[in-house]
């Protein structure tokens, strides 16, 4: 039953992402975000932030405002301080950022499962959702779950119904 609920919901994540990639140029305006209090930092602060209007908040991560997270900010941000406004630096990191996560609102609201489960290194499961993993991680199908393992208490496992990925 949990292989056919990937089945069913990998089509919808996937139309969600390809949404999110195409569209991250127009969502990232200015006026579609709006100032508020949230969780930022991977859910481990909360604070005053720039957020998607409520809307949008499937591309919104529930767990970081706009900007994105410490990580991203330190690896990423550096190039778009060369840019000829702020305004315009603001606007890149958006975009970067909601490319970055395509759809994750999505996966957290609609595609969740409580973040209970197990983890023996190649198998993940959590609340019916699963996440294989194999040879060292070049194999990885299933739902994105493995990142509650060992991380700060969530209430839910942020996970997608389409996690294919092979590294090189």
């Amino acid at each position: 039953m949990k292989y056919l609920k990937w089945a069913a919901m990998a089509p919808m994540m996937l139309a969600v992402t390809i949404a999110s990639v195409i569209f991250a140029p127009v969502i990232a305006l200015p006026f579609f975000y709006e100032e508020r209090d949230g969780l930022q930092s991977n859910s481990t602060e909360f604070g005053r932030g720039l957020y998607l209007k409520w809307y949008l908040s499937w591309f919104q991560t529930p767990d970081n405002d706009a900007f994105g997270d410490n990580g991203w900010k330190v690896e990423h941000w550096q190039w778009r301080y060369k840019l000829p406004t702020q305004a315009l630096v603001e606007y890149a990191g958006r975009v970067g950022w909601l490319m970055r996560n395509p759809g994750y609102g999505f996966g957290c609201r609609v595609v969740s499962a409580p973040a209970v489960g197990t983890d023996d290194g190649e198998y993940a499961q959590a609340g019916g959702l699963w996440q294989l993993t194999k040879w060292g991680g070049k194999l990885n199908i299933g739902w994105n779950i493995r990142g509650a393992f060992g991380g700060p208490t969530r209430q839910h496992v942020a996970s997608y119904a389409l996690s294919i990925r092979f590294k090189v």
